[in-house]
Parts: C-alpha cells; structure tokens; sequence
C-alpha cells in the first residue's frame, strides 16, 4: 500500500484532470434532464364502526401496500389515465411509489397514513395522476368492504338450500346401501344355486372314491388311516377291498411265466440230455443150442455164433419222468400266458378309466373353481361400484354438512351483517400541483461524477505504473 501513494502523487495531476473532466460532464448531464415534479395524495385507513364474522377487521397497512402498489394496480391506474386522457397513449404516467405513516404510539382507533406519490415530467399531469391513484384506491377498500355484505347476503339465501341438499344425500346414501343389499344377495343366490346344480350333475366325491378305488385296483396300496376327502363309506371300502394290486398280480405272474419257462427249458436239455430207450446185450451161452450147432456138419457156424450177442430195448425211466414233468411244466407255462394276457388286459382299461376319471375330475374341479372366481369377481365389481359411488356420496355429503354448519353458525351473524358499505380507506390530503421539481439534482450529479473520474483516472495511472514496472523486470532479466 505504500508503493501505491508515490505512483499515486506522481499522477495527481492526472487524477485532477480525469475527476474535473468527469464532474464537467455530469453537471452538463444533469442540466440537459427533464425536471421531475413530484405530487402527493394521503390515504387513512379508517376502522369499522362493529366487527363480526363476516365484517371484520380491515385489511392491515401493509397488505394495502402490496395491493395498491402491484402490478395490477398501476396497470389500472395506466388504463384510466390514458381513458381519460391525462397521459398519450403511448407514454408512461411516471414513477408510482409509496410511503406508510404509522404512529409512533399506538392509540385507538389505530389509523395509519399511506402516502400515494407519483414522479413524473409535468407538474399538472403528477398530482391528476396521484388523485386519480387516490380515488381507485378508495374504490378496491370499498370493493373488499363490499364482500362481507356479498357473503352475508349469500348465507341467507343458500342456508335453506344446504338444509335440503344434506336431507337429500343423507337419503340417496341410504337407499344405494338397500339396494347394494339385494342385488348382492341375489347375485349370491344365484351363484349358490347354479353351484348346487353343478354339484348335483357332477358328485366329485364319488369322482374321487372311484379314482382311489382304481388306483387301489392298480397299485393295491392300502392305507390304514382314513383318507381326506373321502367320506367314510368309501374309506370303510378302500380299507382291505384290495389286498393285491393289478400290478402286483402281474409282476408276480410275470415272475412265475419266467420260471415256468426257465424249467421246461431246462427240463428239455435234460429230455435231450437221456435216451429214450436202454440197450441190453448178452453173449449166447444156452447148453442146447451149443449142443444142437455141434451135432451140425458145419463148423463154421459155431464159430460165428459165438462172435455173437443177443441185445434187448427196455424204456428208459428216467427219460420217461422227465418227459412227464417237462408235459406238465409246459401246460403249466402255457395256462399261466392267458393270464398275463388278461391281467395286462385288465390294467390298461383301468388305466384308460383312470386317467377319463382323473381328466373328468380336473376338468369340472376347474369348472367349480372357475364359478366360484366368477361368482367372488360379480360380488367384488359390485362391491367396487358400491363402494367408489358411497365414497363419492359420502364426501359429497361431508362438504355439504360442513358448509350447513357453518351456515348455522354464522346464520344469525349474517343477519347482523352491517348495511355498511363504505370504505376503509379515505382521502386525506388530494395532490396539488407542485411549484418546484425534485430533480434532477444538479449537485449531486456532479459530485458523484467527480467521484467516479477520481477512481478511473487512479485505476488507470495504477495500471500504466504496472505495465511499465513489468517492462523494465522483463528487458532486466
């Protein structure tokens, strides 16, 4: 800061000229100006003579302030100035402000100012406008006034149409609660018949026995406890009716054909395995014959029959038994493929009939369950219905309650309401015509030009010492 001051010094002269040059500038500104006339109107904002419900209080200082100096206002005040013909219509009626007096010490009753000022470059035109903002003012008080008799006339004339309105909704409710009544114990009705109906066409119970019954036939599980949704007859007849199943028969069938078979095979390498006959031999030893042959003049024959045997064939036994027990091994296995045939026969029409049974059985199980959907799906649409337009009556009758109580309440009230239809806001003072403008001001123009030129002409003497300084640190280095 203290390198500053000498660089500072040096340009004084600088700095005079910049600030006198500036100041000569404003002070010819401020003569070349349009004068500004500034006219006033005062507003007091008086109390009601009574208060009641419906004329209460005025409105406060400060929300008379936001109402007379938005921009809906000034556009009114605009509108009727051009009307009549205070300002062209192309040109603005000046600045509109506003100043709010209030007392030091509150007193009763408590009556704040409200200053009303316009600025414009006509003294005529600043205090016709300020009256005229005055006297619309006075208008939107009398207006809000207006409402409490508006509100007090219109409890009158709609309390005996509330009376009536409640009566009548409190009586559509009740009769669309009788008739949600009866048309949900219809609708139950008739369900519950169609369902009695179906259900007398078609016994699922005994769908169900006939299903366990074939399954029992099949599969011959037999349960010792009763089982659910079966009556108890058909348990008492499922328990013990079968004791072997279709199947079971059969794989036990199936395992007697292949023994059966695995002997007569067996009983037939055996068959093959022994003769059929067995041969005996012996040599010819009989004295008499020998005797006889010797006596004979052939020798050759004794030596040719004793070179010979005398064979004999007697039936082999073993042979025979097992030729007998391969016979009744093979009607056996045979007498036991017509059963195979039969039981396999037996088993696919019980399955045939089980599966038409269990298809039956889904298939009107999901007929049920889809009338007893279709039955819960009619009531809970009427359910719906009922409750969305009860719902709707009921808050109907809700709004309609509060507004008759409120009717009540303030019946009487509205009956006191005052003929008072005046203002609260009064014309104090009109605007009159200003003799002097307020501006521009000269002095103050040219003061504050003077100041200006003083930090301009400073700010550029500061940056002409830095680029310099910057010049000499870069040719140094």
């Amino acid at each position: 800061m203290g390198a500053l001051v000498p660089i500072l010094w040096k340009g004084r002269y600088l700095i005079g000229l910049g600030a006198a040059v500036c100041a000569l500038a404003g002070y010819l500104v401020s003569l070349s100006m349009n004068p500004v006339y500034e006219a006033t109107a005062t507003l007091i904002v008086m109390p009601p003579r009574f208060t009641t419900e419906l004329r209460p209080n005025p409105l406060s200082v400060e929300t008379y302030e936001r109402i007379l100096g938005s921009d809906a206002m000034v556009t009114r005040v605009t509108e009727e100035a051009r009307n009549r013909q205070i300002v062209a219509a192309d040109e603005s009626v000046g600045l509109l402000t506003l100043e709010i007096h209030q007392e030091l010490e509150p007193s009763t009753p408590y009556q704040p100012v409200i200053d009303l000022i316009v600025q414009t470059s006509s003294p005529e035109r600043a205090s016709q406008i300020a009256n005229l903002w005055a006297q619309m003012a006075v208008l939107e008080g009398a207006r809000f006034t207006e409402m409490g008799r508006e509100d007090a006339r219109f409890i009158l004339e709609e309390y005996p149409n509330i009376r009536e309105r409640v009566l009548e909704q409190q009586a559509r409710i009740g009769s669309l609660a009788a008739e949600f009544d009866r048309r949900k114990a219809a609708t139950t009705q008739r369900w519950e018949n169609a369902i009695n109906d179906f259900r007398t066409r078609w016994n699922l119970n005994s769908l169900r026995n006939q299903l366990l019954m074939l399954n029992l036939r099949l599969s011959g599980v037999v349960s010792n406890s009763p089982r659910s949704g079966l009556d108890e007859t058909a348990n008492r007849e499922s328990l013990g009716a079968v004791r072997h199943g279709l199947y079971t028969e059969l794989a036990e069938l199936q395992t007697r054909i292949r023994h059966q078979r695995s002997l007569v095979n067996q009983l037939k390498e055996e068959v093959q395995a022994h003769p059929q006959f067995l041969t005996l031999s012996k040599s010819i030893s009989d004295d008499a014959l020998w005797n006889q042959l010797g006596s004979a003049r052939d020798s050759g024959v004794a030596e040719r029959l004793s070179a010979l045997k005398l064979e004999s064939q007697e039936v082999n036994p073993v042979y025979q038994h097992l030729l007998q027990q391969l016979a009744d091994a093979q009607v056996r296995y045979e007498a036991l493929l017509p059963l195979e045939e039969h039981l396999q026969s037996q088993i696919e029409e019980s399955e045939k009939e089980l599966s038409r049974l269990n298809a039956l059985l889904v298939e009107k199980e999901a007929e049920l369950l889809a009338m007893r959907r279709e039955m819960d799906r009619e009531l809970s649409g009427l359910q719906r219905d009922y409750d969305l337009e009860r719902e709707q009556l009921q808050r109907e009758l809700e709004s309609t309650l509060a507004s008759f109580s409120l009717l009540s309440e303030r019946y009487e009230i509205a009956q006191l309401a005052g003929e008072e239809h005046v203002s609260d806001l009064k014309i104090a003072a009109s605007a009159i015509t200003p003799l002097h403008p307020v501006g521009p001001r000269a002095l103050w123009i040219t003061a504050g030009s003077f100041l200006v030129g003083m930090i301009l002409s400073a700010t550029i003497v500061l940056g002409v010492a830095l680029v310099r300084h910057l010049e000499y640190t870069g040719s140094k280095a």
